[in-house]
């Protein structure tokens, strides 16, 4: 069934209240929208017409198991689209709240199933991001698009930097490898200083965020680095 923006942004707000404290009257709709109590009552006649909704006359109103579906469709559309602006694209939540409240009433199934996938897929990689979206977040806040945006074969290995040298991380390359360096504090994006190193060059002894820690030679030849002005 194909809604007006009006009409499912009653169902998606009746919804919410509904959840918040279970009863819905005309009062609560025309204090969350903005609007006035003429205008709520016509629009719940049309939403009843269409068998979404229940609304006796000075009563509550009520959501039908037809209404609530389509409610519940439009909410979960407007978090996947608020989430992809804050997590993607590193929106304030204020404005990519009110961005998803526009958006989520003209964006068709198939981009929102495509949006949907995308979040998925950068949530699976493991460690804290995929490395061109610390490349992009670094971006909107420097202006520069660093080396983060170099071919890998361009970029240093941890390992062969000399004891003093600060770098940036840039990638882990075996995936296997990012989760465990993830929980100490080692991803993309992150400033990282050679603070010592064992017999040949092994173990490498660094300082990240004021910690110090250690990894093997083989672990550290597995981090691409880039150096930069810290």
């Amino acid at each position: 069934m194909e809604l007006t923006r009006r009409l499912e942004e009653y169902l998606e707000v009746i919804f919410l209240i509904a959840k918040e404290k279970r009863v819905v009257r005309v009062k609560d709709l025309v204090k969350r929208l903005g609007v006035r109590a003429p205008s709520v009552v016509e629009t719940l006649r049309s939403l009843e017409e269409k068998g979404l909704v229940v609304h006796e006359r000075y009563g509550h109103v009520e959501l039908t198991d037809k209404g609530r579906k389509k409610a519940k469709e439009v909410y979960k559309k407007h978090g996947i689209i608020k989430e992809f602006f804050e997590e993607v694209l590193k929106l304030p939540e204020d404005v990519a709240e009110r961005d998803a409240c526009l958006i989520e009433h003209y964006i068709s199934k198939e981009t929102l199933d495509r949006l949907l996938k995308f979040i998925e897929f950068i949530k699976e990689c493991p460690g804290e991001e995929p490395f061109w979206l610390s490349g992009f977040q670094y971006y909107l806040e420097t202006g520069k698009k660093s080396s983060l945006c170099k071919k890998m074969g361009e970029h240093l290995r941890l390992s062969d930097l000399k004891i003093g040298e600060k770098v940036r991380v840039v990638r882990v390359e075996k995936k296997a490898l990012r989760k465990r360096l993830g929980t100490m504090g080692i991803f993309p994006g992150v400033e990282v200083e050679v603070m010592g190193k064992g017999p040949f060059g092994n173990p490498i002894e660094l300082k990240v965020k004021g910690s110090k820690l250690a990894l093997s030679s083989d672990e550290a030849a597995c981090i691409l680095v880039e150096k930069e002005e810290i």
